[in-house]
Parts: structure tokens; sequence; C-alpha cells
């Protein structure tokens, strides 16, 4: 099970990293974003992000509701920006090669009646709940085995 899902996490971190760099490369900052007569645009500043809000007047005056709800948009968008997306991609790559030792390593387990063993040592075939974690976020993928689900 441990082979398998080590390698389905590498594969899904180098899906991560294509878009990220597809996106960086032909979707550069500075990202605008429009609706309801206003216009935001995000510009990335290496790692860190800051905002940069342009207001243009619609057929009406927007309303405090909406500078909230735009800035939720502008939000998202920063905590998504590829150098972010690439920076998490290696951290989780670094995880997984902690985690992928064939020898063995410390970590938490869960046994066959769902009790989390905590510092247990995981060697063989069996997966830890730090992979297990870690496919979570790609459940919804075909190659995705509910076995794996912590």
């Amino acid at each position: 099970m441990t082979e398998a899902l080590i390698n389905f996490l590498r594969n899904r971190l180098a899906d991560d990293e294509r878009a990220a760099q597809l996106m960086e490369k032909f979707y550069p900052s500075p990202w605008e974003l429009t609706d309801r007569g206003w216009m935001a645009r995000v510009v990335a500043d290496g790692p860190a992000f800051r905002e940069v809000i342009h207001l243009e007047d619609g057929p009406w005056k927007p309303t405090g509701e909406d500078v909230l709800w735009l800035g939720d948009i502008i939000d998202h968008v920063s905590r998504h920006e590829p150098a972010r997306i690439l920076a998490e991609v290696d951290a989780k790559r670094r995880i997984v090669a902690l985690h992928s030792d064939a020898t063995g390593h410390s970590c938490s387990i869960t046994d066959e009646t769902g009790y989390e063993l905590n510092y247990a040592e995981v060697a063989g075939d069996e997966a830890c709940t730090t992979l297990r974690l870690l496919a979570l976020p790609y459940a919804d993928h075909p190659g995705y085995k509910q076995e794996w689900r912590p």
C-alpha cells in the first residue's frame, strides 16, 4: 500500500507543480478580477503578495458588502499564486521523502480497530497517517484509493 500511495502523491505533486508553472508562464502577475462594477488587481511580489484595488463605478454605487466580498476573492487568489504552490509542493515532497524510507520510521498509524497509535514503528507496506493525510486533498482523483483514507 505504501509504495502505491507514495507514487500517487508524487504524481499529484507533479501535477500541482506543472499547473503552477504554467500559470506563472502564461498568466503572470498582476491578475485582474472584475465583478459588479469593481476591478481588483492582485500583484505578486516574490513569495509575498501586495493587494492593489482599483475601483470603477458601475451603473450603481458598490456597497461596503461588495468591497468585503471582493476582498475575499483577492485573498483567495493571493493565497494560491504560483510561488506559494511551488513552495508547498517542495515542502510536501520533503515530507513524502521523510516518510518513504523503506527501512521504516516512527510516525502515527491507525490500527485495524481505528485507534491512532502515536510514534509507532512504521515499516513494510504500511502507510503512516502523515502520508494518508497528504493524499486526502486528492480524494476526488480517480487514482485515489479509499483504503488510504485516514
